[in-house]
């Protein structure tokens, strides 16, 4: 038997009881923390998602914006329209 599985026996079984309570509070103890930790990190990707996927539809991926004025903002819109990959635009 390697020395690590000796150790970590020997650590987890130390009266020689066959299952010592100290030994399940803790494993049940890790259990529980690993499957929370598991929850939330999911619930908080699909939140981030979310999130983003409604600042995208609000906001759009791309802006177009000037320095001063627009002197004709139909034919700027015009130009974003015509442009292959727009899949929609408004002023």
């Amino acid at each position: 038997m390697p020395w690590f599985i000796y150790l970590a026996l020997k650590q987890l079984f130390p009266t020689g009881r066959r299952f010592p309570f100290f030994t399940a509070i803790s494993v049940t103890g890790v259990a529980l923390g690993v499957a929370v930790l598991v929850i939330v990190t999911s619930v908080m990707g699909g939140f981030g998602h979310e999130i983003r996927r409604m600042i995208v539809e609000t906001e759009g991926e791309v802006q177009v914006k000037a320095n001063g004025l627009i002197e004709d903002p139909a034919a700027v819109l015009g130009m974003v329209r015509a442009a292959p990959v727009t899949a929609g635009a408004t002023p």
